[in-house]
C-alpha cells in the first residue's frame, strides 16, 4: 500500500527538473501545499512558460492541500513560538509544516535542517528518498 507524502518546493522542483515525478508517483499517494503550488508556478511565469498547463500538471500529478483556517492557526502558533526563540525560519517552510501536521501527513525535503525544528510541534519527515 502506498504512503502518502507532502513534496516541498525544493523537492518538487528537483523531481521536475530530473523528470522522476513517475517513481514518486509509483511509490508515494503525492501532495504539495497550495503555497508550493504558487512558489513553482511564479518561476514559471517568470520564466515565461506556459503557467496554466504547469499547474493543470500538477494538479493533475499532486493532492493540493488548500490552506484553511486549521492550518493558517498552526502555522500562527509555530511562527510565534520560533520567533520568541530567535530561530524562524522560512515561512513557506512553516506553513508547509504547519498543513503537515493539520493532515498528519510526512514531508519529503532538501531542506531538512529547517523542517527538523518543527519537528516538536508535530511534524514528521519523511527519510525515503527517491533519489
Amino acid at each position: 500500500m502506498k504512503k502518502e507524502v507532502v513534496i516541498d518546493t525544493s523537492y518538487l522542483i528537483m523531481l521536475l527538473k530530473q523528470q522522476k515525478v513517475d517513481i514518486l508517483v509509483r511509490e508515494y499517494i503525492p501532495y504539495i501545499v497550495d503555497i508550493s503550488l504558487y512558489e513553482y508556478l511564479r518561476g514559471e511565469y517568470y520564466l515565461g512558460r506556459d503557467v496554466d498547463k504547469a499547474k493543470k500538471y500538477l494538479e493533475k500529478i499532486f493532492n493540493i492541500i488548500r490552506l484553511d483556517n486549521k492550518i493558517i492557526l498552526k502555522a500562527c502558533e509555530i511562527w510565534s513560538k520560533l520567533a520568541k526563540k530567535g530561530e524562524l525560519i522560512p515561512e513557506p517552510d512553516i506553513i508547509i509544516g504547519a498543513a503537515c501536521i493539520i493532515n498528519d501527513i510526512p514531508l519529503l525535503t532538501l531542506d531538512e535542517k529547517d523542517f527538523k525544528r518543527l519537528e516538536e510541534y508535530g511534524l514528521k519527515l519523511e527519510k525515503t528518498r527517491i533519489i
